[in-house]
């Protein structure tokens, strides 16, 4: 008869499996920072700190008195160091394009500061990046005075110790939060740009975490070898780079693609909720995080320094990196060969247990579909899953931060876990241990497969907990039973589940700070979790014990728990604000104004400004073609506010085309200037006499199309050279935008609360009006 209560070995290894997976995600993260370092050579990041605390005082956008000042900090700091500072004033006009077709124009002047420092015999040089500016809202201590600061600090190591070989060159960039603009510039239009051999990007998204490297250059081979093997503690994995180059983010590696050079970004991404807010302070800065870019930074310049930059073309690699900051890498070719290996294991491992009568043709083909059933099932719920504890605050529990909630997440996980082990322990009632664990491999080999085919940087968060569970499937005795089980068998089973606690959960903890549990987070998250139930299955046999339903009621009870602390800590409120901006539109065409905000839900304090029946709807009066969300509005005062003022200076035919010279003022020093022509095809556009889109022009833009949006506009005024398809009137639509909200005569406005932070570009007074010429 079976015993009622778990065996010591069964209760073993459920801690062995459990702890395992939270010591996998301890490991990965960053090592702790170190005190003062003595060794001039070494990277200090005490020393690296006093740069973020002197550049993170206050928000430094593009433009303001503060980023002068940092700008004017970074030059003495380099010129400390006895490094020549380069500096790079130009204007630049980058072209989005959306479908193949000219959108809007992102533009501004911009001051990127460089240095370099020379080698003896250069095959080229390192380019070590970052960008000085922070957006309007957050002091900007991770993004990315942490990058700036690590790449001073490396610099000055690298000044300390002996020379290198091939070149570095340090650029720090202006304009990055608005639209890369300052790598723009360097790429399109610095001699030293063509000298560049290697690129190494650092930036931030939270404020703490690992230095993750997540996106490569093609042909990444042996750049990947060197970062694997050459830096204290390496992060990161070609999954994050399949999954970047998918998403339309961007960071000013975007535009150092673009050069004839190899290159790798770096970012640290935990704690994303202060991203982009006040939150992104000093005080919050992880030092084990600024610790990590430092090292990295360093260790790959002396590297990359010392080696031959023309030998660096490669094929792409798969890689990935494990706790403890080991990382493997192998080329893609591989990829292919090593799923065809795979599947022939499997098919010897069927074959083999067949004979031995463990399993059936017949029942490993059924255990397979009901595998893919459930998985299926859960992504299905892991897509859905946010719903639910969403409807759980609007009901009752207030506005939270579900989707970058860590419980809930953990619920997530749990309820998944729970579910997966009360369906095992009943086809347990039917099937063989090794019948399921078959058709669960049988289920990831197939993925593993497909993902060998369409996605080969991706394939080895499957393939390798695969290969674990086929040589585990075949270790497990055909009894389980304590009496049956073998030291030798259970030691293997243990230590064949190292692949999938190693991979897989780290893998879950990086998506979920990555993209949180929204449709696709969850999603992602469920397959992770069913992964690793699929491919512990021997393992979990012995947890079980066959039937046992007591692990199953374990991780329910968790997620409940889970559930419960997600509740707890996910409302919005003083130690966790919510963000929320506010917006003053002033429409001096008719002399109107709105109170307007984009808040996915109304806050008692923004009653004072909307009523609390705002009406919800796009705000039409906004220049910018890109402006289509809908906001939260109500009427406000129509304050005596300059609205931008534009005046023709020349305007002559060309071909059947106008030729138009315009000077477009903001009486109030706008911080940006957005223009729009609504009802006229744009051929060419010239900005301070830069044309747009560089030497090779734009592609023109169809009626209603063309926008620019200029930061820090001079006070002498913007001058615009369009050339505009045919010879009719045109109207132009422009507004400016100041940082702030405009003060009310004779009404009191409650200030923001502690529970309600800004974010992004932060409070905003808008002035917009139109002209016809």
């Amino acid at each position: 008869m079976r015993s009622r209560q778990p065996t010591a070995g069964a209760i073993f290894t459920a801690l062995l499996l459990v702890t395992g997976a939270a010591g996998s995600l301890w490991l990965s993260g960053p090592p702790t920072a170190s005190g003062p370092v003595e060794d001039t050579v070494e990277f200090s990041t005490p020393r690296a700190m006093a740069h973020v605390e002197e550049i993170a005082q206050q928000p430094h956008p593009t433009g303001s008195a503060e980023h002068a000042r940092v700008r004017e900090y970074l030059v003495r700091t380099l010129q400390a160091m006895l490094l020549p500072v380069e500096h790079q004033r130009t204007t630049v006009a980058r072209i989005f394009t959306r479908g193949g077709a000219a959108g809007p124009i992102r533009a501004a002047r911009v001051h990127n500061l460089l240095t370099r420092i020379r080698g003896t015999d250069s095959t080229g040089a390192v380019l070590l990046a970052s960008h000085y500016d922070s957006v309007p809202a957050a002091p900007g201590a991770a993004d990315a005075a942490s990058c700036v600061a690590a790449i001073l600090e490396a610099a000055r190591a690298l000044r300390e110790g002996q020379p290198l070989r091939n070149d570095v060159i340090v650029l720090l960039t202006d304009g990055e939060e608005d639209g890369l603009l300052g790598a723009a510039a360097f790429v399109e239009q610095h001699p030293w740009a063509r000298d560049v051999r290697l690129v190494l990007n650092f930036e931030a998204r939270g404020t703490g975490g690992p230095s993750q490297m997540f996106e490569t250059s093609t042909g990444n081979g042996r750049i990947v070898d060197e970062w694997a093997h050459h830096i204290p503690f390496a992060t990161g994995s070609s999954l994050g780079y399949e999954i970047y180059k998918r998403l339309p983010n961007d960071t000013d590696f975007t535009m150092f693609k673009q050069l004839n050079a190899e290159g790798l970004n770096f970012a640290f991404i935990d704690n994303v909720e202060a991203y982009h807010t006040p939150a992104d302070a000093p005080v919050s800065l992880a030092r084990a995080s600024l610790q990590a870019h430092g090292t990295t930074a360093l260790a790959l310049v002396r590297r990359f320094g010392a080696i031959d930059l023309d030998a660096l073309d490669a094929r792409d690699a798969v890689f990935f990196s494990m706790p403890l900051g080991y990382a493997v890498s192998y080329s893609t070719l591989w990829v292919l060969p090593l799923a065809g290996l795979l599947l022939a294991a499997w098919v010897v491992t069927f074959v083999f247990l067949r004979r031995r009568g463990a399993t059936s043709a017949g029942g490993t083909i059924l255990a397979a579909i009901i595998t893919a059933a459930i998985a299926a099932g859960a992504v299905f719920a892991g897509l859905r899953y946010q719903r639910f504890p969403v409807w759980l605050h609007d009901r009752w529990l207030g506005e939270a931060a579900v989707t970058t909630n860590a419980a809930y997440a953990f619920s997530l996980v749990c309820a998944l876990a729970g579910a997966w082990l009360a369906i095992q322990a009943l086809l347990r009632r039917a099937f063989a241990p090794h019948t399921l664990a078959l058709g669960a491999s049988f289920v990831w080999l197939l993925a593993a497969g497909a993902a060998a085919w369409w996605l080969p940087g991706a394939s080895y968060v499957v393939f390798w907990p695969v290969v674990a569970a086929v040589i585990a499937t075949a270790v497990l005795s055909p009894d389980t039973t304590k009496r049956a089980r073998s030291l030798p068998a259970t030691l293997a089973l243990w230590v064949l589940a190292v692949p999938t606690l190693a991979i897989v959960v780290p893998t879950a903890a990086s998506l979920f700070a990555a993209v949180g549990t929204g449709r696709e987070g969850g999603a992602a998250i469920a397959a992770c979790t069913i992964l690793a139930l699929g491919t512990l299955v021997p393992q979990v046999e012995l947890v079980t014990e066959g039937r046992r339903w007591w692990p199953a009621v374990v991780a329910f009870l968790a997620g409940v728990g889970a559930l419960v602390a997600g509740a707890w800590t996910a409302p919005y409120g003083p130690a966790h604000p919510r963000p929320v901006n506010m917006v003053y539109v002033l429409d001096a065409d008719t002399a109107t104004a709105r109170w307007a905000s984009s808040a996915a839900d109304m806050h008692p304090w923004l009653e004072q400004y909307l009523t609390r029946t705002p009406a919800r709807g796009p705000l039409s009066v906004l220049a910018s073609a890109r402006a289509s969300a809908d906001y939260w509005q109500h009427d406000a005062p129509a304050l005596p506010l300059a609205p931008p003022e534009a005046t023709v200076i020349d305007d002559t035919a060309a071909a059947g085309d106008r030729l138009v010279t315009l000077r477009v003022v903001s009486p109030r020093h706008g911080r940006t200037l957005s223009l729009r022509i609504p009802d006229a095809a744009v051929v060419d556009t010239w900005i301070g006499g830069v044309r747009a889109g560089g030497n090779r022009g734009g592609p023109g833009w169809e009626q209603g199309r063309w926008s620019l949006d200029y930061i820090d506009p001079p006070e002498s005024g913007l001058v615009l050279q369009l050339r505009i398809k045919g010879r009719l009137p045109v109207t132009m639509a422009l507004v400016d935008r100041t940082h702030g909200l405009p003060e009310v005569p004779g009404r009191e406005l409650d200030p923001r609360p502690p529970a309600l932070t800004t974010i992004q570009n932060g409070d905003v007074t808008v002035v917009s009006r139109t002209i016809r010429f």
